[in-house]
């Protein structure tokens, strides 16, 4: 979810296009983009990360390692991208900053830096330790399925979370490298043992930070705080508090969220508001705000 002057901006769900765009102001709905499918402008599989800086509008597509950069208030009239840029890495993430890309890989580097061309810079491989026993192969495995970033919209720096566990990480970019600057761990990852679960969570771990966004005052994460074991049926990861830090990675304030089921969250600095996306026990997806 993102906010662009006075409009929301929703993931879509439904397979058939890649984003809902509401009114804000009323939370009235005001159409489908981009549309799912094999034509001109057309996006040909469900999944994707958004993103933007401005009124640019960032997609990247997973399955095809393709990232298209919309200016948003053109993508209103018509799906033409104003510039695709292909990457030759498979990547789970890919995320804008200055004029570079931030990957975060499938199965290799933790994080890949490239030109705004899609060549590749540089990488970072580390991965904290949390016990002496950890093994560095399930590290990997486990910080590439559950690690999600998002970029300062200042783009000086950029930080990392993890769903399994609770680490904040925040990094900059310095010289064409990725440089870890501040981390801090609440909760460490309990990571299974069991050669089937190798590099995954342990029944026994608490889900952490669920959803994460940025301005350039603070960090807010969404906070789970279920250990895996006591997921319902479905499997379900939603949240019932919105932790707020410091670039610095220090605690500043906690929301509590009335339904407790919110999957993902965005800020609006202009209205001072958060919009929440839940998804109810009787699955009725949801739209709200609260007043920051």
């Amino acid at each position: 979810m993102i906010v662009i002057d006075s409009l929301l901006i929703v993931n879509s769900y439904n397979r058939e296009y890649v984003i809902h765009v509401f009114d804000k102001r009323n939370g009235s709905f005001i159409n489908n983009f981009l549309k799912i499918g094999n034509g001109p402008g057309e996006f040909i599989s469900s999944g994707f990360r958004i993103s933007k800086i401005g009124k640019m509008l960032y997609v990247y597509s997973p399955s095809v390692n393709l990232m298209r950069r919309y200016y948003f208030p053109k993508l209103l009239n018509n799906s033409i991208p104003e510039e695709e840029v292909s990457f030759k890495e498979d990547s789970r993430i890919i995320v804008p900053i200055k004029n570079n890309y931030i990957a975060s890989t499938y199965y290799k580097e933790r994080f890949l830096l490239y030109d705004h061309l899609g060549k590749r810079l540089s990488k970072y491989d580390s991965f904290p330790r949390f016990f002496n026993d950890d093994d560095s192969s399930d590290l990997r495995t486990f910080y590439l399925n559950y690690q999600l970033i998002n970029v300062k919209p200042d783009q000086t720096k950029f930080c990392s979370t993890t769903l399994a566990g609770s680490l904040i990480q925040v990094f900059n970019i310095n010289n064409g490298s990725i440089e870890l600057v501040k981390q801090k761990g609440f909760e460490p990852p309990i990571i299974s043992k069991s050669k089937e679960k190798r590099g995954f969570a342990d029944k026994e771990c608490i889900l952490g930070f669920r959803h994460i966004q940025v301005t350039d005052e603070y960090i807010y994460v969404l906070y789970c705080g279920t250990k895996v074991k006591d997921l319902n049926k479905n499997k379900d990861i939603v949240s019932s508090n919105i932790y707020v830090f410091d670039w610095n990675c220090k605690p500043i304030k906690k929301y509590e969220i009335k339904d407790g089921r919110a999957t993902c969250f965005c800020i609006d600095e202009q209205d001072q508001k958060i919009f929440l996306y839940s998804i109810l026990e009787d699955g009725e997806a949801t739209l709200s705000y609260f007043k920051l």
